[in-house]
């Protein structure tokens, strides 16, 4: 991971006094890792949950069981449904998801490997996008992490702009 951008987003984040708390599914806790892997982590850090099982997903983010079964795990549904439920549980800003298929095995012809739903929610609103990422399990999973934390500077960088715009 580029620690100059680490330190880039350790700085916005904690410059804008915005929160941010993680569900991570296919990326295993990278981003959370990334994130407190910098000083000052505290500051904007409220806490991760790993939610790789659906039964978890379900108990803890409050996905939806009907979500799961109609779509499968990777799909935007989830997605949102875990950036909110996590922005939630921990009393973040911001609620950051992951959910996809790392690989080598457990992709299909919907859903191959490398899909990979990002998903953020804040009190003002919440959307997902889906990425295709090719490469072995390790580089889907770092590739995965790098695009979350980008959502997170994105937002972190537009909320700072409408702030200051709306003075």
């Amino acid at each position: 991971m580029d620690t100059s951008f680490l330190s880039e987003l350790t700085s916005l984040l904690a410059s804008s006094g915005l929160t941010v708390a993680t569900a991570e599914s296919c990326t295993g806790g990278s981003v959370a890792a990334a994130l407190t892997h910098q000083a000052g982590a505290s500051a904007f850090f409220r806490g991760a949950v790993v939610a790789y099982q659906n039964d978890i997903k379900k108990k803890l983010l409050s996905v939806s069981s009907t979500d799961i079964e109609r779509y499968t795990a990777v799909c935007e549904p989830v997605a949102l449904a875990m950036a909110e439920g996590v922005r939630r549980l921990l009393g973040a800003d911001i609620g950051i998801s992951t959910t996809g298929v790392a690989g080598p095995s457990g992709g299909s012809t919907e859903i191959p490997v490398g899909t990979v739903w990002i998903g953020w929610a804040t009190a003002d609103g919440s959307s997902a996008h889906c990425l295709q990422i090719s490469g072995t399990r390790a580089e889907v999973i770092a590739e995965a992490g790098h695009q979350a934390l980008l959502t997170i500077f994105d937002l972190c960088k537009n909320k700072l702009q409408s702030l200051i715009t709306h003075k």
